[in-house]
């Protein structure tokens, strides 16, 4: 297994506060949901932007958020806004493991070359999928090979990922309403004035620089 690896988050997990959560344990702005952390606590040794070749999906029911997750649907080409995240292999296991309620199962993370996917666990997330690596240490991610029922994300949820689309990709306002309605779950629920007041809050929370954290206790 590799010691290091980038994960690739999408959806809320473009924020840095909300991925910190794994690792810190704690609820994320406006979420539901306390997470215990990582057992290894260390922060991402490094993050950038990155696009993935796949498409952007909302469905299921969140138990963090309340309505539609964030999906990457591998099968589909496409592109999706991401952050990469510089974390130990066994940071990436722990943080599927909370992503999947402690529904997934180990690994062997360096059997997954690129473009190909490994299933472990039964959560919401269990195909663990390598798109490329970052000077040799691999990216993935993680994301279901048979999508739930399409549903549309509640408003903290889109504030999370519009904070996070901001702090990695820069973006404007408006750009962010523009990709987020192109998916096909969000188009039909949000118009562009209403999207646009959820995203504006979601930048305006953002952290550019994220803030740097001391190491918890």
């Amino acid at each position: 297994m590799a010691p290091h690896v980038w994960y690739a988050g999408y959806g809320s997990n473009l924020s840095r506060h909300r991925f910190e959560r794994y690792l810190h344990g704690g609820i994320p702005a406006g979420g539901f949901r306390r997470y215990r952390g990582a057992t290894d606590r260390t922060l991402p040794t490094s993050d950038r932007p990155f696009r993935l070749p796949y498409q952007l999906r909302f469905g299921g029911a969140s138990r963090t958020w309340g309505g539609g997750m964030a999906f990457v649907d591998v099968r589909a080409p496409g592109w999706a806004l991401a952050r990469l995240y510089r974390i130990s292999a066994a940071q990436f296991a722990d943080v599927h493991a909370q992503e999947n309620a402690g529904l997934a199962d180990p690994a062997d993370l360096s059997a997954i070359v690129r473009g190909q996917s490994v299933h472990a666990g039964r959560g919401n997330y269990p195909l663990i999928t390598c798109c490329g690596d970052v000077e040799g240490e691999p990216i993935l991610l993680f994301t279901t090979q048979q999508l739930p029922t399409p549903a549309a994300p509640r408003p903290p949820y889109l504030r999370a990922i519009s904070a996070g689309l901001a702090e990695a990709h820069g973006l404007r306002s408006s750009d962010i309403v523009t990709y987020l309605r192109a998916t096909p779950e969000v188009a039909p629920v949000y118009d562009v004035a209403a999207l646009s007041a959820i995203v504006r809050e979601g930048v305006a929370a953002a952290m550019v620089p994220p803030p740097r954290h001391s190491s918890p206790s």
